[in-house]
């Protein structure tokens, strides 16, 4: 397990300023300070860095947009313009309803995602449905493995509008 998230202000503050991978801090140490372990993942994601072709942040708690955004928001909006990462795995990782919004608007022009795991967060079933919706709709879009199921506070069932969504792009894709 890891501790509880801390950050470093001054390390995020300068790391957000790096708009060259060339020049990037080393990486920071996951388990003594894993916030700025995400924090330096993510913005690996947002330069768009050849090398990251899997982001792995199961069961690690990525805080709320409203208390961090340099953690989920931005990993959603770098997942639009990212050409490198083929795996992304979220399961456990406190992905919120808004954050599977905007992942939904990345994977509409998104063509190198294979495999996206959001198992166990707080999906909702129009998350799940704009999800499938946008996936469906990306004619290039490459997702062999999605995996949504166990989200928190939903029952077995994400209801017929989301299972049909679900079933289309599964279709298509």
């Amino acid at each position: 397990a890891f501790p509880a998230l801390q950050i470093n202000e001054d390390f995020a503050t300068q790391l957000v300023t790096v708009t060259d991978i060339a020049d990037l801090t080393p990486e920071p140490v996951k388990a003594r300070s894993y916030g700025d372990w995400m924090i330096w993942m993510v913005h690996r994601a947002w330069l768009n860095d050849p090398a990251l072709v899997e982001l792995n942040f199961n069961n690690m708690h990525m805080p709320e947009s409203h208390i961090e955004e340099r953690i989920a928001p931005k990993l959603m909006q770098a997942m639009k313009t990212n050409t490198h990462i083929e795996v992304l795995s979220l399961s456990n990782s406190n992905v919120q309803k808004p954050q599977a919004i905007e992942l939904a608007e990345a994977l509409r022009r998104n063509t190198t995602l294979r495999c996206l795991n959001l198992e166990c967060n707080w999906l909702d079933s129009s998350s799940v449905r704009e999800l499938a919706l946008a996936i469906h709709a990306n004619a290039n879009c490459p997702i062999e493995h999605l995996r949504f199921s166990h989200q928190k506070q939903m029952g077995q069932f994400f209801g017929r509008p989301t299972e049909e969504a679900v079933g289309q792009m599964m279709q298509r894709n």
